[in-house]
């Protein structure tokens, strides 16, 4: 699903609500038994917050025998708990790595009016990083938890999205130019190439630039991710920063070769 629409889902909910803390993360993430009295502390002294989650190897947890019948929700309930405690036992152990991307986060309600999430969907890198960096400049008292046994977890890390071999990149001849062309934009695009695996991830990677685009407002440069009528309050986020956190990568050379090279001919 579009980040936009995932969270116009739960404000929907919460219309004439008052304020609140929207939650968002990867329909695949467990969160631990604490988890809520957890985040509800950490929130209460910041407008945002993101868990790093901890990834359980599911050689060290049992599952029970496989092509069971389970017919009722409370069997999948039991079946879903116990190997949930066991994760959550393992963790307490230590027996866990730390996952490096940002899968699970909450903000202030005070921040949705700000913030135009753009056309990045969940699901394909790098949303959560892209969030990520907004919330670090818009958010007062941004925290990032490092996996705990409070916190959030996922089983295994198979990276469904990771789908080609690295000399297959003929989905890139599906894009033109100008949407190629918006990479440049992206400030999470790292800088390794090719910038993506598949045409999905290719795809939010492009969004994702269109989601930082920068604007002029008043002589100054202003990401898109900052909705129109917002701009004085972006500046005073970003005030005391030299130069703009977001810019064009006009310097990234090989970046600009490799569109050249593998991006449609003209």
């Amino acid at each position: 699903p579009f980040l936009q629409d995932v969270v116009d889902a739960g404000k929907s909910i919460m219309e004439g609500g008052g304020d609140y803390h929207l939650m968002i993360s990867n329909s695949d993430i467990c969160a631990a038994e604490s988890f809520y009295q957890y985040s509800n502390a950490l929130l209460s002294r910041s407008e945002a917050m993101s868990m790093n989650r901890a990834t359980v190897d599911t050689q060290s947890v049992a599952f029970p025998v496989e092509n069971v019948h389970v017919s009722t929700m409370r069997e999948k309930h039991l079946i879903a708990t116990y190997i949930s405690n066991q994760a959550q036992d393992g963790i307490k152990q230590g027996k866990y790595r730390p996952h490096q991307g940002h899968d699970c986060f909450a903000f202030s309600s005070s921040l949705l009016d700000i913030i135009n999430f753009g056309q990045v969907f969940l699901g394909y890198p790098r949303w959560g990083l892209g969030l990520y960096k907004i919330l670090i400049v818009l958010a007062n008292g941004y925290k990032e938890t490092p996996p705990s046994m409070d916190g959030t977890f996922h089983l295994d890390d198979e990276r469904a999205w990771d789908t080609r071999e690295d000399s297959d990149i003929s989905f890139v001849k599906e894009f033109d130019r100008e949407e190629l062309e918006y990479l440049l934009s992206c400030p999470v695009l790292g800088e390794s190439l090719p910038p993506a695996k598949n045409m999905y991830m290719l795809q939010n990677l492009i969004n994702c630039g269109k989601w930082f685009q920068s604007r002029t407002f008043n002589g100054k440069s202003v990401p898109g991710f900052v909705r129109p009528g917002y701009e004085d309050t972006y500046f005073s986020k970003t005030a005391g920063q030299i130069g703009s956190p977001f810019t064009r990568r006009d310097e990234s050379i090989a970046l600009k070769l490799w569109i050249d090279h593998y991006g449609p001919s003209d």
